[in-house]
């Protein structure tokens, strides 16, 4: 497994798309703070002409880090797209699948490079936070909280877009399956009209939980929720693995 991690790692790295992508996330989520620290800035000046206080953790920072959860929807795809498409497409899946380890231990190290890219990212976008605190002080309990939960999502979303690369040699079909079951379950409370599925199996909803987690409400719930989605995704693509090992 530890093999195939840093096989993984030196081809993000080696290559220029990996650079890439988190050039152009860290440019957007820049735009996105740069914004909402001017704004908050503003609002908190006409808040201390009426004798009000804003609070920074609700106002901005939980939505911050909401909006980055969104942005790793987009990321997140093209990053796994690769992970076994590419692998299909240039023949060496077959001969990765000959190696003697096994399916989930290919699996798992692919899980965990594209994670620490993930989280490379994620601790470059610290910096902005950092600008807030010498505004205001933080909740810094809550940010971290709110940054658990952005890895949880990151597992849940690189498991779905392992699965998606593993169906087929096609990166654009990859990416695309990728990013649409990322965005049902961004938005599956939406489509619970009735609330019927919510009342029966909890909130399904992506959002909803990362939510929970960027208020600093730690609840089991949450958690299991990102690692029952992400055991679910690393199962089926075992079995596309296995499938295909078997069928030679």
């Amino acid at each position: 497994m530890y093999a195939v991690f840093l096989r993984e790692v030196k081809s993000y790295f080696g290559s220029l798309t990996a650079w890439v992508l988190i050039a152009v996330y860290l440019l957007v989520t820049g735009i996105f703070s740069s914004y909402g620290i001017e704004g908050f800035a503003r609002w908190s000046m006409t808040a201390m002409q009426g004798s009000e206080s804003l609070n920074i953790n609700e106002v901005l920072v939980q939505n911050l880090l909401s909006t980055y959860g969104f942005l790793l929807l987009i990321f997140i795809p093209m990053l796994t797209m690769r992970l076994f498409a590419g692998e299909r497409r240039a023949g060496t899946l077959d001969l990765l699948l000959t190696y003697p380890i096994t399916e989930m231990q290919i699996i798992l190290g692919k899980l965990f490079a594209a994670l620490a890219v993930v989280a490379l990212l994620l601790v470059l976008t610290l910096s902005s936070f950092i600008i807030m605190h010498r505004l205001t002080p933080l909740d810094w309990a809550a940010v971290a909280s709110g940054y658990t939960g952005l890895l949880l999502l990151a597992v849940c979303l690189i498991s779905m877009g392992m699965w998606a690369s593993s169906l087929s040699s096609s990166q654009i079909v990859a990416v695309s399956l990728s990013f649409f079951g990322g965005f049902m379950i961004w938005i599956f409370s939406a489509l619970d009209q009735t609330g019927i599925l919510k009342e029966r199996f909890g909130d399904l909803s992506a959002l909803s939980h990362l939510n929970n987690l960027t208020k600093g409400l730690v609840d089991t719930q949450d958690v299991v929720y990102f690692l029952a989605f992400a055991a679910l995704f690393l199962f089926l693509t075992a079995r596309v693995l296995e499938s295909r090992k078997w069928r030679g």
